[in-house]
């Protein structure tokens, strides 16, 4: 499951069997992913945090949805990830936090 809104197993951007499966665009919430699918520029797949990482807010990787991320890039399913998070502290913390778990 990616974390974005669905009312069956598969959002409708995970069903659609012509997009790139290997392709992976991690943002951190359902708006995100809406204003990239906007663009039409991108045909892959994506994955939602539903937030960043930040300490001072009590928010650590547990309240994040990692582990089927996590389980994704360990089973091999993904051959480029995207980390498109924000261009601040806490979305750095949290691209520094996934990219020292990818697997070798």
């Amino acid at each position: 499951a990616c974390g974005n809104l669905a009312e069956e197993t598969l959002c409708a951007v995970c069903a659609d069997e012509r997009r790139t499966a290997g392709q992976v665009c991690v943002v951190e919430n359902v708006p995100d992913l809406a204003a990239i699918e906007r663009s039409g520029a991108y045909r892959g797949r994506y994955h939602v945090l539903h937030g960043r990482l930040s300490p001072i807010r009590g928010v650590g990787p547990e309240q994040l949805y990692l582990g089927p991320l996590l389980a994704r890039l360990a089973a091999g399913e993904v051959e480029e990830l995207i980390l498109a998070l924000s261009n601040d502290v806490e979305g750095e913390a949290t691209c520094h936090y996934l990219t020292e778990r990818l697997p070798p």
